[in-house]
Order: C-alpha cells, then sequence, then structure tokens
C-alpha cells in the first residue's frame, strides 16, 4: 500500500520503519482533509505484548500504557491479532498518535471506559443486523492518552470486518 502510486514520500518514507516492527500490511486507509492527516490500519498477526505495545506507542513518541490499561488491552483484543493504527500529518509525515483497536467486544463486557463511554454504548442505537461495539487505546506524545468508542448503526459492519478478516474479539 505505501508503494502504491501517488502516496505521499512523506508517507512512504515510514515503511521501513513499519516493517521493523512486523507491520506489513495496509489493511485500509481513512483520511481527514480538514487535519490534513491519514491514518493507516494495519492487522497484526499475534496476541498483544507489554514489549509491542511499548515499541508501538514509541512510535508516537509516547509513554507505554499502564500495567491496568494494558490488562484490558490483553484481555480485550484477539489472540490471533487486532487491528492497529498510526496517524499521521500528510504534509511531513510526522506521527501524531497510534491506536490498538478492540473490534467486536463481548455482548456485555467493557473494559474500563469510564462513565460517558459506559452512557454512550447504553444509549446509542444499532440497527444493525448484529451488534458492533469497538473501543480503541489511543496514545499520542508525552501521555496525550485516552480511549474512545465506535459502536455499529448499519450496514451489517460484522459481516464486513470479518470478510475482511479482521481480529474481532467476541465474533459469533
Amino acid at each position: 500500500m505505501l508503494g502504491a502510486p501517488d502516496v505521499p514520500w512523506t508517507i512512504r518514507g515510514h515503511e521501513r520503519r513499519f516493517r521493523a516492527l512486523g507491520l506489513v500490511r495496509v489493511r485500509h486507509v481513512a483520511v481527514d482533509y480538514r487535519a490534513n492527516t491519514v491514518n493507516l490500519y494495519f492487522r497484526t498477526s499475534r496476541k498483544i505484548t507489554q514489549d509491542d505495545s511499548e515499541r508501538f506507542v514509541s512510535v508516537a513518541n509516547g509513554k507505554p500504557p499502564g500495567p491496568s490499561v494494558f490488562s484490558d488491552m490483553a484481555k480485550f483484543t484477539p489472540p490471533d491479532g487486532y487491528t492497529f493504527s498510526v496517524t499521521m500529518a500528510v504534509d511531513n509525515g510526522d506521527i501524531q498518535r497510534v491506536g490498538f483497536y478492540a473490534l467486536k467486544l463481548p455482548t456485555g463486557q467493557f473494559p474500563a471506559i469510564g462513565q460517558r463511554l459506559a452512557t454512550f454504548f447504553r444509549s446509542a442505537p444499532s440497527r444493525d443486523d448484529e451488534e458492533m461495539n469497538a473501543v480503541a487505546w489511543s496514545f499520542g506524545p508525552a501521555g496525550n492518552d485516552y480511549i474512545k468508542a465506535e459502536r455499529g448503526y448499519c450496514g451489517r459492519l460484522v459481516a464486513l470486518m470479518k470478510s475482511w478478516n479482521s481480529p474481532m474479539t467476541g465474533t459469533s
């Protein structure tokens, strides 16, 4: 993907670094034109480890997850890999954040998410055939970290993610 025509050199220049981390395939890409950023989404091929989380977070000059956060990450990401994202500025290639995704949380089970996100999961409707609740632990420079929540609304998101062979925790 990074070698595809018209991928800016500011993005392409990170390929060797990503390969050294074992991140060899970009699964999909999201672009925020207003913020002039791009998110690259990789599929890892094994269970998350503390060492991997530290190496991956260092890409964004972040602080590694503490014990309780890492415990949740290990519990809610699948044993055969997980989705990992890198957010970077298009104009200069600066890596701004990284994220670790737990897709399709088991029904009624959540990591430590706080009241605001718990309210989101309780109140946001889902009209999809199969429920998709997801969280991502996001790490930025100097401890600028947060957890975000996502919930499928419609469009057969679980089926789509399965067709992409995306790692999901609570698959049925």
